[in-house]
């Protein structure tokens, strides 16, 4: 029985490690994908801004742009930070 207990026990090893490597690529994966999603919500907050601050620059509303864009630069910041906070994770695992 020795010998099969000892299988067992290295079968169930092989696997509990196998299954561990699967969830940290699987953690990996899903902080890409955020990090991917991120960026693409930055390139369109980019666009917005672009097309803001030409609108109000044909209506020759100047004083109104760096008003106007503030939102817009707090929701790039926080996708900043979500990109960082996801890259500082993958670099922990």
């Amino acid at each position: 029985m020795d010998f099969f207990d000892k299988i067992s026990q290295k079968v169930s090893e092989g696997y509990n490690a196998a299954a561990e490597k699967t969830k940290e690529v699987a953690k990996e994966a899903k902080l890409r994908m955020t990090i991917s999603d991120c960026k693409s919500k930055i390139d369109e907050e980019y666009k917005k801004i672009g097309k803001s601050i030409y609108e109000k620059f044909i209506e020759k509303r100047e004083d109104e742009v760096a008003m106007g864009l503030i939102e817009e630069f707090k929701n790039i910041d926080s996708l900043n930070e979500t990109i960082k906070n996801s890259e500082a994770e993958i670099a922990r695992t």
